[in-house]
């Protein structure tokens, strides 16, 4: 399959970064880490909290401002965990548009006002949640490299928290994209056929050769799994480092669920139920011409009475019977189940440590408002 042109991304930003850096997702996420700690570091610097940081008063109160290298969640954020993001959203993109190209054999490139519509409600969608969890730390009672206290004693948003504020909007806008990609190749896939999609249940890939249906599916599974890491990172660090018990992210959390897990897993069984589909074709042509006499799966006992080959079609009968079973027991779902149960067990994993925290931060928000 060839790679896309970037004329079919759905956003300008995109086109953007392909004629920049190419269309490696690699060379993408590699310059997100460079230039996010890079340029993060290069604020700190400015406002002299580097590597150390000042006792502040607020409140009646004294307070350690962290230092941008102590502030480890935003560090291994920058550095590893977005670009990850970043890499396997993008690989996503690229895999779901390659998937379109080669089944239905065209390329469509979008229009120029369609692409800027797309690049405009990410960036606002994204600029909204940061914004939001911007307004949550300035409420907050801890400072650090990106909140601080200013001179007048109020609270403030440091140079570096501007520059770190510049690239959550930038990753918060790759992760719409990529939302907007699988939806778009979700509904692409219940566009398809049975006839659309090969099934060759000797295939080795232990997929029946459909593995590359599920392919977009599964990588942006990846992305979003690395999404997770995120934010149970940041959460953790609230809990640990903040001392915040009850972090406001573990709404995130909620609407990460609500999103990703019917994205991911609507077009895997779509799949599952176009290739039961293709396994009864397959069935059904093992038992089409038997033998002269036979019009239904029960009229073999004629060929036993009428034919003159009824030992040899007993033969064939017998082969049919044993290349049903091997039909029966060829994979039915577009990816390994191993690695199906492995990425669900995951997800859950990761998120049941939030569960308890989400309960008790909603009954709280209930009770308060009865």
């Amino acid at each position: 399959m060839r790679r896309p042109e970037a004329a079919i991304y759905p956003d300008i930003l995109s086109v953007f970064f392909v004629r920049a850096f190419g269309e490696s997702p690699f060379r993408l996420a590699l310059a997100y880490s460079v230039l996010a700690v890079s340029t993060s570091s290069i604020g700190a610097l400015f406002d002299g909290l580097f590597m150390t940081g000042d006792v502040v008063l607020w409140g009646g109160e004294s307070y350690t401002i962290r230092p941008f290298l102590r502030n480890y969640s935003t560090v291994l954020d920058f550095f590893i965990l977005n670009p990850l993001v970043v890499f396997y959203a993008y690989r996503a993109v690229n895999a779901s548009h390659a998937l379109m190209e080669f089944v239905r054999g065209t390329r469509r490139g979008q229009r120029i006002r369609s692409q800027w519509l797309c690049s405009s409600i990410f960036l606002f969608l994204s600029t909204c949640f940061a914004t939001a969890h911007y307004w949550e730390m300035l409420s907050g009672n801890s400072f650090d490299s990106i909140v601080t206290i200013g001179s007048n004693g109020d609270r403030l948003v440091t140079v570096g928290g501007w520059i770190v504020y510049f690239w959550t909007v930038l990753i918060g806008y790759f992760i719409f994209l990529a939302l907007w990609n699988q939806l778009t190749y979700a509904r692409f896939i219940f566009t398809l056929k049975c006839k659309d999609i090969p099934y060759r249940p000797l295939c080795l890939d232990q997929t029946a050769g459909v593995r590359k249906f599920a392919e977009p599916s599964l990588e942006f599974l990846t992305s979003m799994l690395w999404l997770l890491a995120v934010l149970m990172l940041f959460a953790l660090y609230d809990f640990f480092i903040i001392d915040i018990e009850r972090s406001g992210r573990i709404w995130t959390l909620l609407i990460y669920v609500l999103l990703v897990c019917p994205l991911f897993f609507i077009p895997i069984v779509r799949l599952h139920h176009l290739m039961k589909q293709k396994q009864e074709l397959a069935l059904e042509l093992t038992w089409k011409h038997l033998g002269p006499s036979e019009e239904t799966h029960g009229g073999i006992l004629g060929v036993f009475t009428i034919s003159g080959t009824a030992h040899d079609t007993l033969k064939e009968f017998e082969a049919r019977l044993k290349l049903r079973e091997l039909i029966l027991r060829q994979p039915t779902w577009p990816i390994p189940l191993q690695l199906l149960m492995r990425s669900s067990i995951t997800m859950a994993g990761l998120a049941a440590p939030q569960i308890p925290s989400f309960l008790s931060h909603a009954m709280q928000v209930i009770t308060k408002s009865i």
